[in-house]
């Protein structure tokens, strides 16, 4: 999607930039996408069956759609359900993933309930550094969460480290020390403490001596 229209998705109201201060350089091309629609309608039908199968046994459910025998009801969820995907990968694409995933939703709340969890720390003592960044780490992040910000907010964050990666890289073009880093422990209480009224923040032997 990216390649094709410059945005991670078409809920976007704008492209995010060709060439980042993380070295991602990535020029639109309409050539793009017809893969793009094949992957969307394939990715969306996969879905829809997948879950199909957590009401009904998948070995049938499988079977009636390689033999083409699918019943009423069968074929109505999975085309009722291939349609509703198909629009939010092409709207949104992590839609589905933030508020409806069951598992997902169940996981962020254990996530949320341990405050030493391991998450995404923000060295706020540094923040300065990141204004002559173009906020890589938020464009790198495919959840489209913000991972400067506190815990609370980070309530989806699936800890893929994409944002962590985009950050060392474009502080390590300047010569810098990466300003996001994994923390867990001692050092990820103040992360899932900031925004509730308080304003502490990681020691900075989190951030340059925690592996």
């Amino acid at each position: 999607m990216r390649r094709a229209s410059g945005k991670p998705s078409l809920w976007e109201r704008k492209p995010l930039p060709k060439s980042q201060s993380d070295g991602t350089v990535i020029h639109p091309d309409r050539r793009w996408w017809p893969l793009v629609v094949v992957a969307i309608l394939g990715f969306a039908l996969l879905w829809a069956v997948t879950l199909l199968t957590y009401l009904l046994p998948p070995a049938r459910v499988w079977q009636h759609l390689f033999t083409a025998s699918l019943t009423r009801n069968e074929a109505l969820f999975i085309g009722v359900a291939t349609g509703l995907f198909t629009l939010e990968f092409t709207l949104a694409r992590y839609f589905f993933c933030r508020y409806a995933c069951a598992v997902g939703v169940f996981q962020s709340l254990v996530w949320m309930g341990n405050p030493q969890a391991l998450v995404v720390g923000f060295d706020r003592d540094h923040a300065s550094q990141c204004r002559d960044c173009d906020a890589s780490c938020d464009h790198a992040c495919p959840m489209r969460i913000h991972p400067r910000h506190g815990k609370r907010l980070k309530f989806t964050c699936t800890q893929c480290q994409s944002c962590v990666l985009a950050c060392e890289r474009a502080q390590a073009s300047r010569g810098r020390q990466p300003l996001l880093k994994m923390l867990s422990g001692d050092c990820a209480v103040p992360e899932a403490r900031y925004g509730l009224g308080c304003r502490d923040a990681s020691g900075p032997d989190c951030f340059r001596e925690q592996d």
